[in-house]
């Protein structure tokens, strides 16, 4: 028994040191099934800005919402090119996804998709819009299975 809560100690002290050093930590996680949190969006200096929602939609189903407006005047950009990428956290380039188009709505200066992830996990998302100008947005999502609602 003494050996099992060793190796249990070691194992989350090393864990929360990979986390520390990898700067993990400063981030916060957001659940893809909850209210978003603008708090966990990193903003790139640029003209425009780009507004990341999320939404489990069941199983590894993650519906996408970005919303792009320019910095001044905070209007509505129409017309705009959005692409995604998605990488998973916990094993960084082997469930790497993209660049995913997202579809305008009625709604202008709203872009949306639906996107299947591989597996259960944490996924940093990256808008990137270059058309008419550049801006970029990064938030983690945590994608975790929930019940479908009838």
């Amino acid at each position: 028994m003494f050996y099992g809560s060793a190796v249990a100690v070691l194992v989350i002290a090393v864990g929360l040191t990979a986390l520390v050093n990898d700067g993990i930590k400063s981030r916060p996680l957001e659940s893809a099934a909850s209210t978003e949190d603008e708090r966990d969006q990193v903003p790139v200096a640029s003209a425009a800005d780009i507004e990341l929602r999320t939404r489990n939609l069941g199983g590894l189903r993650l519906g996408i919402q970005a919303r792009v407006t320019m910095n001044k005047s905070r209007s509505e950009l129409e017309g705009a090119r959005v692409d995604l990428f998605l990488d998973m956290v916990q094993m960084p380039q082997a469930h790497s996804m993209g660049p995913i188009r997202l579809q305008p709505t009625e709604r202008p200066g709203v872009y949306t998709t639906v996107t299947t992830v591989p597996m259960l996990g944490d996924y940093k998302i990256r808008a990137e819009m270059n058309d008419p100008v550049h801006a970029e947005m990064e938030k983690v999502v945590q994608v975790s299975t929930i019940p479908r609602q009838k």
